[in-house]
């Protein structure tokens, strides 16, 4: 035990490969914090990846659906709503990572050649605050690059219990200029299936594009 604390006392967060996962808890004046870095790495992105030369002609805004993502299988999403998956229902009940679902993805089509995304969070919008019954139809999800690389894993059934409905990752996940993303979501063991298994989940995050691609200011 004295080996192991020694040992601890050594360790610099910052230099590990990853801190994996949400948090398990967040105050509102650190999610203002949080939420104020993530716009400056979003900025600072777009410049690097030459979206824009100068700060003036970037803006950073929230994730849209129609706007910044397409379905699972790269159709286009027509509505502004925040529902997974993006048409229909989930259809199994084992909860396992062999049951994944892509829901989301990004490509040419959706502009991801000319856009920094940043994933931050998830925010439960299908229900109020005053909700007591379990509600969620997902267990986990999975944040990859293109259908090769995955970047992090995160458990959300926390979000049934979490403050105002929302958890924020420790370590938000960067989709450079031309990243091709693909978000899975894990269904859950809740039977049985109907219409009724789906999840309105808002990805919490930044866009950060070229002025006047979407919004002027």
């Amino acid at each position: 035990m004295i080996k192991l604390q020694a040992m601890k006392e050594t360790i610099d967060p910052g230099r590990l490969g990853l801190i994996s996962g949400p948090y398990t808890s967040i105050t509102e004046l650190d999610v203002r914090a949080y939420i104020d870095a993530v716009i400056r790495y979003a900025a600072a992105q777009a410049l690097i990846d030459q979206i824009s030369n100068v700060q003036g002609g970037v803006v950073v805004r929230d994730i849209m659906p129609d706007k910044d993502l397409l379905d699972g299988v790269g159709g286009t999403i027509s509505s502004r709503d925040w529902r997974q998956p993006v048409a229909s229902n989930y259809t199994t009940v084992t909860g396992a990572a062999a049951s994944a679902v892509s829901v989301y993805t990004t490509a040419r089509a959706s502009n991801n050649d000319r856009k920094v995304l940043i994933i931050c969070g998830l925010k439960n919008v299908g229900s109020g605050p005053a909700r007591e019954a379990p509600i969620l139809s997902t267990n986990s999800m999975i944040l990859k690059r293109s259908d090769v690389k995955t970047i992090d894993i995160w458990q959300i059934e926390t979000l049934e219990t979490a403050n105002n409905q929302e958890i924020y990752g420790i370590v938000p996940v960067i989709f450079k200029r031309g990243d091709d993303a693909n978000i899975l979501f894990i269904p859950n063991a809740k039977v049985p299936v109907s219409a009724s298994k789906i999840d309105r989940l808002q990805i919490i995050g930044k866009v950060a594009e070229a002025l006047g691609a979407n919004v002027t200011g």
